[in-house]
């Protein structure tokens, strides 16, 4: 009687397992060795209408450059194209309003000026890079900037995603993207970050 029970039990969670862990397997094809992501080398350029930028190099993550990781971004986030196209690690620069030398009578009253900034994306002629993935248009706002303190340092958050039907929903989709994207690896895309002056009112 008692095996009975125990094969009555054990059966169905058996086949439960089996189902969940082939339900579950086709998704996890980006955690199994860092050969399954593909990590592109980013240039960012700096404008500046008036005063001075200083980025802060990537040291936490060992990367020599910033980059942007193409990945699953979940189990549960498939369908979801603004999850699994990551820029890392965030954008940290020193930023110092006040440039050398004069500032000119259009900045005579810098109390009277906001201070925006705006993130631009080039992907240049990476084709698979513009297959697949897109920037997430008009990223900016303004930095709270005290001018009695001088530099101050700011983090920002570049947002990319994929393509609309795009983002990969299989391990052969995956591995096919990642070919795609390694053919074009060498290609330069580049992130601009541009701060300007905007007078208040």
């Amino acid at each position: 009687m008692f095996k009975r029970f125990l094969a009555q039990l054990f059966v169905p969670l058996i086949s439960f397992a089996t189902v969940v862990t082939a339900g579950f397997g086709a998704w996890i094809f980006t955690n199994q060795t860092q050969n399954d992501q593909i990590a592109f080398g980013i240039t960012i350029a700096t404008k500046c209408e008036l005063g001075e930028i200083n980025l802060i190099g990537p040291t936490t993550l060992g990367y020599e450059n910033y980059r942007i990781v193409f990945e699953q971004g979940g189990d549960n986030e498939i369908g979801n194209e603004d999850v699994g196209v990551n820029f890392v690690p965030n954008l940290v620069f020193d930023f110092n309003p006040i440039a050398e030398g004069s500032l000119g009578d259009d900045y005579a009253n810098l109390s009277g000026y906001d201070f925006k900034y705006q993130l631009g994306f080039d992907v240049g002629n990476n084709i698979a890079f513009n297959t697949y993935a897109e920037f997430v248009e008009n990223q900016e706002g303004f930095l709270n900037v005290d001018l009695t303190a001088g530099t101050k340092t700011y983090t920002l958050t570049p947002l990319f995603r994929y393509k609309s039907g795009m983002k990969p929903d299989s391990s052969a989709k995956f591995v096919t993207m990642l070919e795609q994207l390694n053919l074009y690896k060498d290609e330069k895309v580049t992130l601009t970050l541009n701060i300007t002056y905007e007078r208040v009112g």
